[in-house]
């Protein structure tokens, strides 16, 4: 017994051993990736991507120090995390930092985050940076607990600003709180040849996000002119569809108008962003065309069912990729909305996939696509699904196996770890790869192994992944936080 014990005892003090080894080797390949600038600022960008909680001591430590962009960088990645800590990284950025813009994009998060009161933007009001004033302003009004006349007296200052971005914002927000005299300016904008393209998509998107019904006319004016760029036209009627009560005459009007089918498909998504578009979309449907096709699909996607699958079927197999992307961008929602009762999507995505080109030497955008289809059926969770991608991942190797395996690099869901397992003993290096990173993200200790291999070979491998298999090897290993806080003190 004393002997079986003294056995046992050994190989967990060898376990512990060969752990500590490896995690200090991932701390050590790590600290040489941030060594160098090019390659930090890669590092740093998967980190961020992967939101994992234990980097926020990392951004928090960069959001003060570093050059400007490596605090800009962290404080924007500092926003997505919406916590006690982030936000109180954020308002110290929003009250302390010397760089204005670094200051602005600390109180956009904050305002977002619901992470900063009345008082607080009303004393912002009194910061000697314009685009601080508007954010706060326009912040003021939305959050309407006070101060609303201090905020619109700013922003009647703000409209003759010299910063074309600054006066639009401040217009269009006027005309949002009722004062309609500001309607003229705003429309000067629209007719002046000369307005920058980045200040009429600011004024665009701002009146999409707010609803802004009293500016339509601008979005109007915008997505009906030939002369302006048909990504413009598209953001104009976008805009327009979340603003206007007339929207789904226009874009219908404008979708019969036009042979261009990126063009129209845009317009479709944005027609039916509109509460009325059903009876529009109906119109649409009697077209012998894509756009015919895409409607149908529309018509068919909230009841689901037998409909919507045969709807989503035809429309991949049109072949066309920006429908076939356009289904995607719908299964995207409908998954997030319904989970495994949007399983009408699986047997027209499982074909999609198993039909691509197998020849993993020819790999191109329609396996892109059939990446993210696969990662997309993994997210709805459905048994189904699950068996098909099992299934297909079961196959020789080819390009189609590639393509399930590059879907639970997209996947958010947990189960879809049972997929990954039996390909980290794949022969086929890129196909462990994946498996490891998706297993490593949910802190997975099967991926261990496989993790370590890549540092081992990384020459073989890019700043990203090489990032994430520290990363993922930290983390499992319960380093991962006291990394970040010991890389952020590293760096100059």
């Amino acid at each position: 017994m004393r002997r079986v014990f003294a056995v046992t005892f050994c190989l967990v003090v060898f376990a512990a051993s060969v752990f500590a080894d490896t995690a200090r080797f991932a701390q050590q390949h790590l600290t040489e990736i941030f060594q160098d600038r090019q390659s930090r600022n890669e590092a740093l960008a998967a980190l961020e991507a992967v939101q994992g909680q234990e980097a926020q001591p990392l951004f928090v430590t960069l959001s003060k120090k570093g050059d400007k962009n490596v605090r800009m960088f962290s404080t924007a990645a500092l926003g997505k995390f919406n916590n006690a800590e982030a936000n109180s990284a954020l308002t110290e950025r929003f009250a302390n930092d010397s760089e204005m813009p670094i200051r602005a994009e600390a109180l956009v998060h904050l305002l977002h985050n619901k992470a900063i009161d009345a008082h607080q933007l009303a004393d912002a009001l009194n910061i000697p940076d314009e685009k601080i004033k508007c954010i706060a302003a326009r912040g003021l009004l939305d959050l309407n607990r006070g101060f609303e006349s201090l905020a619109v007296e700013t922003l009647k200052k703000l409209a003759d600003s010299d910063d074309p971005s600054t006066a639009g914002l401040s217009v269009a927000r006027l005309l949002m709180a009722g004062h309609s005299e500001y309607k003229d300016r705003l429309m000067s904008i629209a007719d002046d040849p000369n307005s920058a393209a980045a200040t009429i998509a600011l004024i665009l998107g701002y009146i999409e996000e707010k609803e802004i019904a009293a500016a339509c006319e601008f979005a109007s004016k915008i997505a009906g002119s030939p002369d302006r760029s048909l990504p413009m036209r598209i953001l104009a009627y976008s805009a327009l569809a979340k603003s206007s009560s007339d929207a789904p005459a226009e874009i219908v009007a404008a979708i019969n108008e036009s042979h261009n089918i990126v063009f129209n498909v845009q317009l479709l998504a944005a027609l039916s962003k509109h509460p009325n578009a059903t009876k529009y979309i109906e119109k649409l449907s009697i077209r012998q065309d894509s756009i015919g096709m895409l409607a149908n699909f529309e018509l068919a996607r909230p009841a689901g069912g037998k409909a919507a699958t045969r709807a989503v079927a035809r429309a991949i197999a049109s072949g066309h990729p920006i429908v076939i992307e356009y289904v995607m961008d719908r299964a995207k929602k409908d998954i997030e909305r319904l989970g495994k009762n949007a399983n009408f999507y699986t047997p027209p995505f499982l074909n999609f996939i198993e039909s691509t080109n197998p020849n993993a030497a020819a790999m191109g955008p329609e396996h892109m696509r059939a990446s993210r289809a696969s990662g997309l059926l993994m997210d709805t969770g459905s048994a189904s699904a699950f068996a098909g991608l099992a299934e297909l991942l079961s196959k020789r190797y080819s390009a189609t196996v590639r393509c399930v395996a590059a879907g639970l690099m997209r996947t958010k869901n947990r189960e879809a770890a049972g997929l990954a397992v039996p390909l980290l003993k794949s022969p086929y290096e890129e196909l462990a790869t994946d498996a490891a990173l998706m297993l490593g993200r949910l802190g997975d200790g099967r991926a261990a192994q496989q993790l370590a291999y890549i540092l081992k070979r990384s020459d073989n491998y890019s700043v990203t992944i090489r990032t994430l298999a520290c990363w993922y090897l930290l983390k499992i290993h319960g380093q991962a936080e006291p990394t970040a806080t010991l890389l952020a003190q590293e760096i100059k």
